[in-house]
């Protein structure tokens, strides 16, 4: 395995942002990047000009649908498997996200509707929470509006006799 390189652990440390297993440099990368733009201007503070450099430069990539650059100081993968598949950036990149998320276990609502069958008591704190330590990102708007959907639902089956009543 390669070893990080010191922005890359120190950004590492600061977020709590780790790459996944069997996870793409250029998946990963926009994760971090997620998690460096969401600090606190306190903590920004204590990232070293290299690692506010590459940060910097990486949101400017990502603006232009460009390519994440590595990090200034990072080793050259040698033991690392090649990425055989090439980022698709634009209007390309997002249909194929877009029927990726389409499937049924994919989708952010779906995810939602999970979260409350395994608990229908679940605040939507609580359910933002969840998904935001699984990589989702969504607005609380979202979460709310969801959650209130599919438990007025719940409510009208189980007035209907359709759902067994609570334990």
């Amino acid at each position: 395995m390669v070893a990080l390189s010191s922005v890359e652990k120190e950004l590492q440390d600061l977020t709590g942002i780790k790459r996944r297993a069997k996870e793409g440099k250029q998946r990963y990368l926009p994760r971090l990047l997620d998690a460096v733009n969401d600090l606190p201007d306190d903590r920004w503070d204590d990232v070293s000009p290299e690692g506010q450099d590459w940060a910097n430069n990486g949101m400017k990539s990502l603006k232009k649908k460009e390519t994440i650059p590595d990090f200034p100081d990072s080793q050259p993968a040698t033991t690392e498997k090649p990425e055989t598949k090439t980022k698709k950036v634009g209007d390309q990149a997002k249909k194929e996200t877009k029927a990726k998320t389409d499937t049924p276990s994919k989708g952010i609502k779906v995810r939602i509707k999970e979260i409350l069958l395994d608990n229908p008591k679940a605040r939507a704190t609580e359910i933002y929470d969840m998904l935001y330590k699984e990589g989702i990102r969504p607005s609380h708007s979202t979460v709310i509006g969801i959650r209130s959907e599919f438990r007025h639902t719940l409510r009208v089956l189980k007035s209907r006799g359709l759902l067994k009543e609570d334990k």
